[in-house]
């Protein structure tokens, strides 16, 4: 059996994710991070929403394809590993600010295969009973689902270690040594370990390392803010986006508030970016006396210019895999199931040679 040394640099959802595929496939496998915890870096910062209706008219077929895919492969994988995958969340609404441009999204979702139904207003009162303002008309997505993102990554990289991964922080990989066109070690302040494949999944610091060996001009950072408020309310167990927020519980006190990034993030910006937030929330689900935002985060999102993944084979070099783009979270299971196949190949071509 191919048992090929494998490399994952990145301790996040994404190199979590590969790592343990890779390992359940039978590969020796090390994961590393740089940071002295796993899932530091962009990750820590996600929703960590895995759905489809946060996507808008400009996305295509075929990635709205992989974002309905990932709901079926966490669902999967959680049952795999026994939960402690998802969280409780289930089911995401959302809708727009009247009812035509609600109806209009509607079709649009349910025209790329999304399980999405219309919810009249007073059926989202019974879902969600503190809503304030509720729509005429909002779209339901009840297969979609969550994760709380540390945990989700301790997870897998439990799973992967008994499968025999090894997991190795506070390593920052600094380059690679070559020999006939191949990596044949990662190198590390602390000297080089010998590998037969690499995949880079270190999300926005992957440009640094894949820089020499392919074209990573339009990997760029993409900032976004993450928003925790410590509030109890009750029976609010799904994601919801409406034109003011986005918002789900996180655990059994707390909610989590995607946002775009304010442009001031100075100490005092973030501080009043809260307070914002904490405004919206309370136009959405009304006084909540004892709501209090905890922290404000922003997390820099690998993307690319084209908004297409970093995925695959880097350049002429044979085992030189890059594993990068956004949304990260949701893309995860694609990317390890697609690099998984793509390195046993690989090793299976190498071995009869």
């Amino acid at each position: 059996m191919v048992s090929p040394h494998v490399t994952v640099i990145g301790a996040g959802i994404t190199g979590s994710m590969i790592g343990y595929h890779l390992a359940r496939a039978g590969a020796r496998t090390l994961i590393v991070d740089q940071a002295s915890l796993p899932a530091n870096g962009v990750t820590r910062h996600s929703f960590g929403w895995i759905g489809s209706i946060a996507a808008d008219y400009d996305t295509k077929a075929e990635h709205y394809a992989l974002l309905l895919a990932a709901i079926d492969h966490y669902g999967a994988l959680d049952r795999e590993l026994g939960g402690g995958l998802l969280d409780g969340t289930r089911g995401a609404v959302r809708w727009e600010q009247d009812r035509e441009k609600t109806e209009e999204l509607l079709r649009f979702h349910r025209s790329l295969g999304a399980n999405t139904l219309p919810i009249a207003s007073d059926d989202l009162k019974s879902r969600l009973p503190a809503l304030m303002d509720r729509p005429e008309l909002a779209l339901y997505a009840p297969d979609e689902v969550a994760i709380h993102p540390d945990r989700a990554v301790q997870t897998l990289l439990r799973a992967a270690q008994e499968k025999g991964a090894q997991v190795q922080l506070n390593a920052s990989a600094y380059g690679f040594s070559e020999k006939n066109g191949q990596v044949n070690a990662v190198l590390f302040e602390q000297g080089a370990v010998k590998t037969d494949f690499v995949v880079v999944a270190a999300g926005a610091e992957s440009g640094r390392l894949l820089s020499p060996y392919m074209e990573t001009g339009d990997l760029v950072r993409s900032p976004a803010a993450m928003v925790r408020i410590r509030c109890s309310l009750p029976e609010f167990g799904c994601v919801v986006q409406s034109p003011q927020i986005e918002v789900r519980r996180l655990d059994e006190n707390h909610l989590i508030v995607a946002g775009d990034a304010p442009d001031d993030r100075s100490n005092s910006g973030l501080e009043n970016y809260g307070q914002d937030v904490l405004k919206a929330l309370r136009l959405t689900f009304g006084e909540l006396p004892d709501a209090e935002v905890t922290q404000v985060s922003i997390g820099e999102r690998p993307t690319t210019t084209s908004g297409e993944p970093l995925l695959g084979r880097c350049g002429s070099m044979t085992n030189l895999f890059a594993a990068v783009g956004h949304p990260g979270v949701i893309l995860a299971p694609h990317f390890a199931r697609q690099l998984t196949d793509e390195i046993f190949a690989r090793a299976a071509v190498e071995e009869i040679l």
